[in-house]
């Protein structure tokens, strides 16, 4: 029961079931685009409660260290009912799942932190154009993994390499709005 629990953890719920069970395990590639599309609508909605940017840099501290804690419970699990998993290139996994995607939940709210930081400085259309952008740019670099964070995957143990190659990612992205935002006036 408690690999089960942390399999619907680390597949963000309903995300990740879906997904499995759909395709039977076998699913090549997608995890990470649905765990930042969950993100994604979960963000948009707190942008609407107008919530703080403190509450996000509080949910992305507590998904790196969750998703950390479940990875190995939820990975075993997985690979227990439906065996190795093919990547996207071909190789067959026993870790970093394709279907394992609060790394890219976490790295989505990583990425929108400053954009949370601009409540009543900047219109909630811009913001919501930001998050948007900040959800592409994540993909890019969660995807290319340029800059070291390809490096980063390979790290030990395992289950902290998957959620810091994402917290990585999401920073990069944090760094590219930032750049952004200090040169828009300049643009716009």
């Amino acid at each position: 029961m408690f690999h089960f629990l942390a399999f619907l953890v680390a597949t963000v719920g309903t995300v990740g079931v879906w997904l499995m069970f759909l395709t039977g395990g076998r699913i090549n590639g997608g995890g990470g685009l649905m765990g930042s599309l969950a993100a994604l609508g979960l963000l948009c909605w707190l942008m609407s409660l107008q919530a703080n940017h403190w509450l996000i840099l509080i949910i992305a501290w507590a998904t790196y260290h969750i998703g950390a804690y479940f990875i190995p419970y939820a990975e075993a699990y997985m690979v227990a009912k439906w065996g190795p998993q093919k990547r996207h290139n071909g190789a067959l996994v026993c870790s970093d799942l394709n279907a394992t995607c609060i790394d890219e939940f976490h790295g989505m709210f990583v990425s929108s932190f400053y954009i949370f930081s601009q409540h009543g400085k900047l219109s909630h259309q811009w913001l919501i154009g930001e998050l948007i952008a900040a959800f592409f740019l994540f993909r890019f670099f969660d995807t290319v993994k340029p800059l070291g964070i390809k490096r980063i995957e390979t790290w030990k143990p395992e289950n902290k390499a998957i959620m810091l190659d994402d917290t990585v990612a999401g920073l990069y992205v944090c760094i590219i709005i930032i750049g952004f935002n200090i040169f828009r006036p300049f643009f716009i």
